[in-house]
């Protein structure tokens, strides 16, 4: 490999051959069309991407660093983000300190004695309220046990 300056672009880039006066075929072509249009000093136009850049090491190490550490932040924020979750899934029924328990839409099922179906007509019709938590469904424990009597009644 050899680094060469593209007489198109004057740009440095590494070239595959010893010969080769040009960092692309697009920039190959563009000399060859002014050529042929007479045109004494070709037009610069943008390098392609694919150019070595003459960014030092050290850039490069810093720009990685800064980026890695934005997507730690990010992780982070995540993180605490799933912790909180987890603490109001685990969320005990201390009701001294005003803490509420809730119970999973199987485990309401299985308290209240219901198929699922009866369960779901009960949520729309507004007697149990559900509550939406990273994409499951819960209960209010007080509010399922506060309706155990009146279902199993209307279900007799």
């Amino acid at each position: 490999m050899h680094l060469k300056i593209c007489e198109w672009c004057e740009v440095e880039y590494e070239a595959r051959r010893s010969d080769s006066r040009f960092c692309s075929d697009t920039h190959r072509t563009a000399s060859a069309k002014a050529k042929n249009r007479g045109q004494e000093k070709p037009r610069v136009i943008k390098p392609p991407a694919n150019k070595v850049s003459k960014v030092s090491p050290d850039d490069n190490i810093h720009s990685l660093v800064n980026e890695l550490q934005s997507q730690i932040q990010s992780l982070q924020i995540q993180v605490e983000s799933l912790s909180n979750e987890v603490q109001a899934m685990k969320s005990i029924g201390n009701n001294d300190r005003g803490e509420i328990k809730y119970i999973s839409m199987n485990d309401a099922i299985e308290r209240l004695g219901v198929s699922r179906s009866t369960l779901d007509r009960k949520v729309s019709e507004g007697i149990i309220k559900k509550h939406k938590l990273g994409g499951k469904t819960f209960f209010s424990l007080q509010e399922i046990n506060s309706v155990i009597s009146p279902i199993s009644l209307e279900t007799q």
